[in-house]
């Protein structure tokens, strides 16, 4: 298969798929239906992982409540934003015939200082008490 379809299914099924689990979370509650998964590090450790309570604020975001979905998990929240702009800088470096992302999404420490920041949520989110508690997904 060529690499201009097989990049044109991958944006395609990407799109598609999106919407899809767009729809899902938009119609249900995942707080409320059973048939979403959960977490099983929190099953087993008790403790919160970096993605706990990204479901609640994906259904939340799409409803809206912007503070209910930063509530839930304010990494996705602050981590959305640099992903759609490098999923539209990829679309447009496609279509003009560029193959690649710019550096910053290349960079070996900008991928290194995300993994920090999302080890350090991870940490944090798990510490008792003020601050630290309001980086935990409601329950």
């Amino acid at each position: 298969m060529s690499s201009v379809l097989t990049r044109r299914l991958l944006y395609w099924s990407l799109g598609l798929s999106s919407l899809a689990i767009g729809l899902v979370y938009y119609r249900f509650n995942p707080a409320q239906e059973a048939f979403f998964p959960v977490c099983v590090f929190r099953k087993v450790t008790g403790l919160h992982c970096p993605g706990c309570g990204a479901q609640r604020a994906l259904h939340a975001l799409l409803h809206g409540r912007f503070g209910e979905a930063f509530h839930n998990n304010a990494l996705l929240m602050l981590a959305l934003p640099y992903a759609l702009l490098g999923f539209v800088l990829d679309l447009r470096n496609y279509l003009r015939g560029h193959g690649e992302l710019p550096a910053a999404y290349r960079r070996q420490e900008v991928i290194l200082a995300i993994f920090a920041l999302i080890c350090l949520f991870w940490i944090l989110r798990n510490v008792p008490g003020l601050p630290f508690e309001w980086l935990a997904p409601v329950e």
